[in-house]
């Protein structure tokens, strides 16, 4: 049986016999082998760092894809930077027959259904709605917060138009919804409002909030014209002081009681005084 020695030099220096290797890990303190460990730990932690920040600053992978992820981000990017890219989730896929809105669909009629595609009627919908909003809204490409509105504006749109669909199909707003059975197979029923209107309504409401978010109905553009239209403090004051340094002076109109609107003009009180009896 081979036995390690602990041989020692002139200096008394103690080196080990490296025939055993265990015997060399063995003879090494553990605080030189925790200090070894993690400086490994360390400077891997630094290459995935490095490698990260590469791919940050390069932009090429960044959410780690494969190649075939690479492809598919390139072609997602370049769909949603289109005009009907932002829409293309809300239409929905043509199920033929099997379409929650078959009865009511007229290209079913003659015989138009695109099974697996996107339902034509919500496209034609979803591009119509887009290009009117676009054009009353003037909205262009770098208006990024105005297009997220447009897009729900068209979304809850085209919701609507699902829910008038099973409406149509339900043909009154109050439905009979089952509420019992008895033993002997007799039911009975209490009415309710139909849940297609529901959220039609719902629908309507969030609709309407987000036109006036967008400055679009009548009474919005009212009150911005009538707010646009105001003077300021400091320009009816330099309309007064004016009057006031040719001689006339400032006169409240009875007949507006809210908006008070004054008349300037050179006349004296005595002209404004109610004619006599007489002079009628």
């Amino acid at each position: 049986m081979t036995k390690n020695k602990i041989n020692t030099d002139a200096s008394d220096t103690p080196y080990i016999n490296n025939d055993n290797p265990d015997l060399l890990m063995d003879m090494i303190a553990p605080d030189t082998l925790e200090d070894s460990e993690e400086a490994d730990k360390k400077q891997r932690a630094i290459a995935r760092r490095e490698k990260l920040e590469t791919a940050i600053n390069t932009q090429k992978n960044i959410w780690g894809y494969s190649s075939l992820g690479i492809e598919a981000n390139k072609a997602a990017m370049t769909m949603l930077s289109t005009k009907t890219g932002m829409y293309s989730r809300i239409p929905l896929v043509c199920k033929g027959q099997h379409c929650p809105y078959i009865d009511t669909c007229k290209l079913n009629q003659y015989d138009l259904l695109p099974i697996g595609e996107y339902c034509p009627l919500e496209t034609a919908q979803i591009e119509i709605s887009m290009n009117k909003y676009v054009t009353e809204f003037d909205i262009s490409e770098d208006d990024f917060t105005d297009q997220n509105i447009l897009k729900e504006i068209v979304n809850l749109e085209i919701m609507m138009e699902r829910c008038k669909s099973l409406m149509s199909k339900e043909q009154n707003p109050v439905i009979d919804v089952i509420t019992n059975i008895t033993e002997t197979g007799d039911e009975f029923y209490h009415p309710e409002v139909s849940k297609a209107f529901e959220v039609y309504e719902r629908c309507q409401k969030q609709h309407s909030s987000l036109l006036s978010l967008m400055n679009a109905t009548r009474k919005d553009k009212a009150a911005s014209s009538a707010v646009g239209s105001g003077s300021s403090i400091s320009d009816i004051m330099d309309v007064i002081k004016n009057i006031d340094s040719n001689g006339g002076f400032v006169d409240p109109m009875k007949d507006h009681k809210n908006n008070t609107t004054y008349v300037y003009c050179d006349k004296t009180d005595e002209d404004f005084k109610e004619p006599s009896n007489q002079e009628k």
